[in-house]
């Protein structure tokens, strides 16, 4: 069986992000990649949002293998290593130079989830959460990639239930940005799979083609009003008066909802100097 690799475009700004945050020798972070489905015969990755603290903790924390503190700590411990080889190198004792644990990530999958979820509110129409980010080492990556699995699960289970059948998100994306050598690796998650007990099977993340270009240029932004023409009566509080517009606003975007959106098109030239309309039916408008 040969499967078709996916491809996906990103703009170059994400790729100086992630170089900033190796100079920043930053700690590891998770987020959510913003983008666009099926644009041509490819994804647009438009950008990244990282997924903010809870409570003062963050949402991907790192400590070392031997620590019980659970300690937030940088992934990137290039540096600490370095100086572990020149403490070690004066002598065979080595006092005071033990070696480096390896570093495990611990995610808080709840929270990545349910700021996945607030953020698919806000995003404007035509916009998607096309999966997750994560910035670390390899190593740590390893140990965290189970976890990331089961998010990117839980984000297509919530997208495809807003989208209905035809969802374009059963299948998210992971973007790992190595926090040592700086490589980016992008896979996709089959998410119809789902997670299994003991982790996840190595043929659900498959290997994805990641190229850099701008395309943020090139993309254009609808806007629209719907205007409404109401009598309320006078109410006798202000709860009557809230209640009024709920339920006066439940009926007008219950009607926008059954509208057709019809968009002049002026790339497309008839020669007469008029453009075709281009019919947007209602199942794929955007919100």
């Amino acid at each position: 069986i040969t499967f078709k690799m996916r491809q996906v475009q990103a703009e170059e700004s994400i790729q100086r992000s992630f170089g900033e945050l190796v100079q920043q020798r930053a700690c590891a972070q998770v987020g959510l990649v913003v983008g666009k489905y099926a644009v041509g015969s490819r994804d647009l990755m438009l950008g990244l949002i990282k997924t903010p603290a809870q409570d003062g903790q963050e949402a991907l924390l790192a400590s070392s293998s031997g620590s019980s503190t659970g300690a937030a700590a940088p992934t990137n411990s290039s540096s600490n290593s370095k100086q572990g080889k020149k403490k070690g190198a004066g002598g065979g004792s080595g006092a005071g130079a033990a070696p480096q644990p390896a570093v495990s990530l611990a995610l808080d999958t709840d929270w990545v989830v349910e700021h996945a979820a607030q953020v698919s509110r806000m995003l404007p129409g035509g916009l998607a959460i096309l999966g997750l980010y994560v910035f670390c080492t390899e190593p740590s990556y390893q140990s965290v990639v189970a976890q990331l699995c089961a998010v990117l699960a839980a984000i297509a289970s919530q997208c495809c239930q807003s989208q209905g059948e035809a969802c374009s998100a059963s299948s998210p994306l992971l973007l790992h940005a190595d926090a040592s050598s700086r490589k980016l690796s992008l896979r996709s998650f089959d998410a119809q799979d789902g997670v299994g007990k003991g982790g996840v099977a190595a043929g659900q993340l498959r290997m994805a083609d990641l190229k850099f270009a701008s395309s943020i240029s090139s993309l254009v932004c609808l806007r629209c009003s719907h205007a409404l023409d109401l009598a309320l009566p006078t109410p006798a509080s202000c709860s009557q008066l809230r209640q009024q517009l709920q339920d006066l606003g439940e009926e007008a975007c219950q009607a926008v909802s059954c509208a057709v959106a019809v968009v002049a098109d002026s790339t497309h030239s008839t020669g007469s100097g008029s453009s075709p309309p281009i019919t947007i039916p209602p199942e794929r408008a955007p919100p």
